[in-house]
């Protein structure tokens, strides 16, 4: 409902794809000199002035059986944790087409009485978040291309917390010694922060520049939402250590979706598509094919025994996540 939205009464396009391709699918109405009588009914045409021009087809790039799982699921999760919202995205990492995009809650487009209007946004694109832990993976990222670390070198997190400046950036449990895979299967802040704080300032911003943050999707879908990614001059250490576990910033969830994807696929980012695509559109690599690799690996400890993401592996698969809280 979100995505495909719905028309007024004059058949005009007012949410989603419809509103984004209205004049797209609408077409030319045709016109032509008429003759009639006094109780407005034609009697003859006289001359036509110009044809009526049909609208166009639109084809989603959105897959009905994943849509139809994801909105089942996502339904089945909100009502089962009291949440008040939820959204999903499913992205095709190779072309950037979307396969689907479900909110809840949702509303019926034919029948919208009594809807209300909270339930009409389209919050996978047009709300906005801090995507905390998230943002870990490609804090990793950072340090493994700067060469300081290896996902075997060893950080020390004792006691569980640390201070910086005059603030003190904290884990919910001491485990000590860790190696850089522990630190992002259990999501260890003060691993991370070491890590960003042991590189040069601006490569952390630049890192999620280029993935992604703090500029559109390019999925054209009206009221989306670019999100906020400052750029400080110059940095201070806090800053940087909030920033290496996703605070300071804000994102939608289509444009975290995308940022992932550059993971999966071989460090090149996409452009996304709301709609089916003939070609694969042209790419930019914006990391590295090797620490794309391995951060695929490492993301997967996080959803193997005693990661934080553990509840969400699929046994037969291999399965790359990273857990948020936001």
């Amino acid at each position: 409902a979100h995505l495909v939205g719905f028309n007024n009464i004059d058949d005009r396009g007012q949410e989603g794809m419809e509103l984004a391709y209205n004049d797209w699918l609408s077409g030319e109405p045709g016109k032509k000199w008429v003759i009639k009588d006094r109780l407005g009914r034609i009697i003859s045409d006289v001359q036509k002035v110009q044809d009526q021009k049909p609208g166009h087809d639109l084809v989603l790039s959105i897959d009905r059986r994943i849509q139809y799982i994801a909105y089942r699921e996502l339904t089945s999760g909100v009502t089962e944790n009291q949440a008040a919202s939820g959204s999903v995205v499913v992205l095709d990492s190779r072309t950037g087409e979307v396969l689907a995009m479900a909110n809840f809650p949702s509303f019926d487009p034919n029948n919208r009485q009594g809807v209300k209007r909270d339930a009409l946004r389209n919050r996978a694109v047009t709300d906005t978040f801090e995507p905390g832990s998230t943002i870990k993976a490609f804090s990793v990222a950072v340090g493994l291309a700067a060469g300081h670390i290896k996902p075997d070198s060893i950080i020390n997190t004792y006691p569980g917390w640390m201070r910086v400046g005059h603030n003190l950036v904290r884990d919910e449990h001491s485990k000590g010694e860790m190696t850089v895979t522990q630190v992002l299967q259990i999501s260890s802040n003060v691993g991370v922060t070491k890590i960003i704080l042991d590189t040069p300032p601006t490569a952390l911003w630049s890192m999620l520049h280029n993935v992604g943050f703090g500029e559109l999707t390019g999925s054209n879908f009206p009221g989306e939402q670019d999100g906020s990614l400052m750029r400080h001059e110059p940095w201070g250490a806090f800053t940087l250590a909030t920033l290496s576990f996703g605070y300071g910033m804000s994102t939608t969830l289509l444009q975290l979706s995308r940022a992932y994807s550059v993971i999966a696929n071989d460090g090149i980012k996409r452009p996304i598509s709301l709609l089916r695509l003939d070609e694969q559109p042209k790419g930019e690599l914006v990391m590295s094919p090797a620490i794309a690799k391995s951060m695929r690996e490492l993301l997967e400890s996080v959803l193997s025994k005693g990661g934080t993401g553990e509840m969400a592996n699929v046994p037969g698969y291999r399965i790359s996540g990273k857990t948020g809280t936001a």
